[in-house]
């Protein structure tokens, strides 16, 4: 068969066929490949790991240990989150009505030093960690909360943002 006779051949209702078979032979198995990272299959243990939502992986909320409040933070199994992607600001409650967000100073726990391939040579947390806030006078405090984290070796989180208040 020539070449222009092959071709021909391929058009109209063949068209279809040809190109459904081009899609499972060629571009689904690429598909497939791009969406691995965020469903790893083991088939020697059979295990198949689901993403966790953020609010799952990374765990925060406000405590009052003695006069200054913390953030108390959990962090699942296999997860690590970025001490310098954290910005924390107070919600400064002023007396004309008009609220405003400020930055505050937070005491961080030593961390893990480790070299990230997005971002270089990072102190990470692991499991857990707490982080220090100044004193205020308000008695029932609100703070907004940038943060970002990563699965291990998977991917990463977009920057998330999450308020926090008293749980009175």
């Amino acid at each position: 068969m020539t070449p222009m006779k092959f071709l021909t051949r391929y058009t109209g209702e063949h068209r279809l066929k040809t190109m459904l078979l081009f899609f499972f032979v060629w571009l689904f198995p690429l598909l497939t490949a791009a969406a691995q990272p965020l469903i790893d299959l083991n088939l020697d243990s059979g295990d198949v790991y689901q993403p966790l939502a953020p609010h799952q992986a990374f765990k925060a909320r406000l405590i009052h240990n003695g006069p200054t409040p913390q953030i108390e933070w959990t962090i699942a199994a296999g997860h690590y989150l970025y001490r310098d992607r954290m910005e924390i600001h107070h919600l400064d409650k002023s007396t004309s009505g008009e609220n405003s967000w400020a930055e505050v100073s937070a005491q961080f726990l030593a961390g893990e030093e480790v070299e990230d391939e997005l971002f270089g040579t990072q102190t990470v947390f692991r499991n857990e960690t707490t982080v220090g806030l100044p004193q205020t006078a308000d008695r029932n405090p609100v703070y907004r909360v940038r943060y970002q984290g990563c699965r291990e070796g998977r991917f990463c989180y977009p920057p998330m943002t999450m308020t926090l208040s008293d749980p009175q």
